[in-house]
């Protein structure tokens, strides 16, 4: 009795199984009639679909690109904000040498700083009137070109160490050598500007300074510029 329910049972599933397998056979053969019936239908529908799924795909992408622009500006930010540079800078002439110039630098903040590049951008050599009579009034001005300043490239200054560039000056109108030499070995006052490029260790913030030398009070003026405008100079 038992042997027959278990095999009257086991042909009742058999029977069962067959039954959703032709049902899902049916229904398959159907799903394919339909699509070859519609197959503009189809084509159209997949279009709209493509078009949404690449929608959603581009509104992901700048999504993750503002994602990643901010948190690299981040970055950047808190790296600046530990590093603020400052320097103290002179520039004078090579006594006893007039036609040509030094800068010095010292490093005065607390980060360590590299000096990756420095260049004289102009100035002025102003020749002194034989009376002082006006004070401050003077017979001539030199004007001297830019140039690169080599000696003051690649340096790495720790707080409070000191650097020292030295470098010719030539003037921007022709003159002849024994008129150039009479004119600075005169009584000169010197006006000058020099930029000078930092980093921080990593080499990726950039600063630069502008050194200016008055020519009337003898003193220099620096002025500070982030991010660096070397190159706009």
């Amino acid at each position: 009795m038992a042997d027959s329910c278990r095999g009257g049972c086991a042909s009742t599933a058999v029977k069962s199984i067959n039954g959703v397998l032709s049902n899902m056979g049916y229904q398959w053969g159907r799903f394919i009639w339909w699509l070859g019936q519609n197959s503009a239908a189809v084509q159209a529908l997949a279009a709209v679909v493509t078009v949404l799924l690449t929608g959603v795909l581009i509104f992901v992408t700048i999504r993750y690109v503002l994602l990643t622009r901010k948190l690299v500006e981040a970055s950047e930010a808190s790296i600046r904000a530990g590093f603020m540079p400052d320097i103290n800078a002179n520039i004078d002439f090579t006594h006893p040498r007039k036609d040509e110039l030094s800068i010095y630098v010292k490093n005065t903040a607390e980060p360590p700083i590299c000096i990756l590049r420095a260049k004289l951008i102009g100035g002025s050599l102003f020749k002194w009137a034989e009376t002082a009579n006006p004070p401050n009034e003077y017979a001539a001005e030199l004007k001297f070109g830019p140039s690169d300043i080599t000696s003051l490239t690649s340096l790495f200054l720790r707080k409070n160490e000191e650097a020292r560039g030295v470098f010719r000056i030539t003037p921007i109108e022709h003159i002849d050598d024994a008129d150039w030499l009479k004119a600075i070995n005169y009584r000169v006052s010197l006006t000058a500007t020099v930029i000078i490029e930092v980093s921080d260790i990593t080499g990726r913030i950039l600063y630069s300074f502008t050194v200016l030398r008055d020519a009337e009070t003898a003193n220099t003026r620096i002025r500070t510029q982030f991010p660096s405008s070397f190159d706009k100079t």
